[in-house]
């Protein structure tokens, strides 16, 4: 799966006319949020202003996997044919932004639930 987050990370230098989806900043941004202040202590509704698009992609490629935002990411380019667990399936279809209408409370929820043991 490592190498689905690098695809992901660097998708701008592949095929643009795949239609499949894996983020999106509207539905992604509280998750992206998260991940920002957690990883680098940046409030991005206040530290965006300071960033240039080159260092704002660097640090957006330089998120770990372990921030929510990467899991789901890896998640979303899962071949949803594939997956036999039947939570991991749901997990899917919920996160899935090429066919979910509230990706935010419904990843977020889904997504906590999936790992509390």
């Amino acid at each position: 799966m490592q190498q689905s987050i690098a695809d992901c990370r660097n998708a701008k230098k592949k095929d643009l006319k795949d239609p499949k989806k894996y983020f999106d900043i509207e539905k992604d941004f509280n998750l992206l949020y998260a991940a920002f202040f957690e990883t680098y202590k940046i409030d991005l509704k206040d530290g965006i202003k300071n960033l240039t698009v080159k260092q704002f992609e660097a640090l957006f490629q330089g998120l770990p996997n372990k921030t929510k935002l990467m899991q789901i990411i890896e998640l979303r380019q899962m071949d949803r044919s594939k997956i036999k667990d039947s939570k991991l399936a749901k997990l899917f279809d919920e996160v899935n932004l090429n066919n979910t209408d509230d990706f935010i409370s419904n990843s977020i929820t889904s997504f906590s639930q999936s790992f509390k043991k």
